[in-house]
């Protein structure tokens, strides 16, 4: 199965900041790959499988990740 949206919307830095050690001016373009976080095996117990488990409680309600 493949990625439907492997981008998330761009955003823009809204101050002059560092990310990952990189300055961003205010006002910088920024493209998250959606892809990078959602197959991340150090977050998710099951990253290759679709397990609506990691986004959902035992009532079916969504679930804030933390990390």
């Amino acid at each position: 199965m493949g990625n439907i949206v492997p981008l998330n919307m761009p955003r823009t830095a809204s101050n002059d900041t560092t990310l990952g050690g990189h300055f961003l001016p205010k006002g910088t373009a920024i493209m998250t790959n959606l892809a990078s976080v959602m197959f991340d095996k150090t977050v998710w117990q099951t990253p290759d499988t679709f397990n609506p488990g990691h986004f959902l409680d035992s009532d079916g309600k969504f679930v804030r990740q933390e990390k």
